[in-house]
């Protein structure tokens, strides 16, 4: 799930950088596939995609700093954390909104939804659309 995430947040976040990285993912077909048609199922139910992408982002370097910093992480929760923690990681994406979205999730005493509640995706539009986006792939 996260080889097919990271390339599209990056492809999202920082523009500069999609050419080189996500090369592979765009010559295979399938997976543009997928990618358009997740883009078009979160367009039609009217899902702000920017705010919902930086909401994880977010969410997903909170989660894995607070456990960092408990002990309890994984190799993924210390893979993330690292990321956002790292300087070069900082210097290349500033002023990025994907920047925004790390910079606020390493603040643990704050909510990454009240942040970025322009993301309107409860559990039942979440459902909806993985329902769309199955049927659309047969």
């Amino acid at each position: 799930m996260l080889l097919f995430v990271v390339p599209r947040l990056v492809r999202v976040f920082i523009p500069q950088a999609s050419s080189r990285l996500s090369r592979g993912f765009e010559e295979n077909e399938e997976f543009n596939k997928i990618v358009n048609i997740m883009d078009g199922v979160m367009n039609k139910m009217q899902i702000d995609r920017a705010a919902c992408l930086q909401q994880a982002i977010c969410t997903a370097v909170q989660t894995a700093s607070k456990k960092v910093t408990e002990r309890k992480a994984t190799s993924w929760d210390k893979i993330i954390d690292g990321l956002a923690s790292n300087k070069l990681f900082q210097h290349y994406t500033y002023g990025s909104s994907a920047y925004d979205a790390a910079m606020y999730g390493l603040m643990l005493d704050r909510n990454c939804s009240s942040k970025y509640e322009a993301c309107n995706s409860g559990i039942q539009k979440i459902i909806n659309m993985a329902q769309i986006f199955l049927s659309r792939l047969d």
